[in-house]
């Protein structure tokens, strides 16, 4: 593999969340609407921190 670019927005979003959220919490990023509370030993990247959880999303600043 080799260095990618990859083009983002910097903000508040909610995301799908496939583990129990803490609000504070730096949350990972599963796919591209999925975010988890683990980085599998470093294999996902950082997504941001959880500020908000509702009816199973989380609201992530990035």
């Amino acid at each position: 593999m080799g260095d990618a670019k990859v083009n983002g927005r910097r903000g508040t979003f909610q995301l799908d969340n496939c583990a129990a959220a803490d609000i504070g919490a730096d949350f990972f990023l599963v796919d591209d609407e999925t975010v988890t509370k683990t980085d599998v030993g470093g294999a996902r990247s950082k997504a941001g921190v959880v500020l908000d959880i509702e009816c199973g999303k989380v609201w992530i600043e990035i």
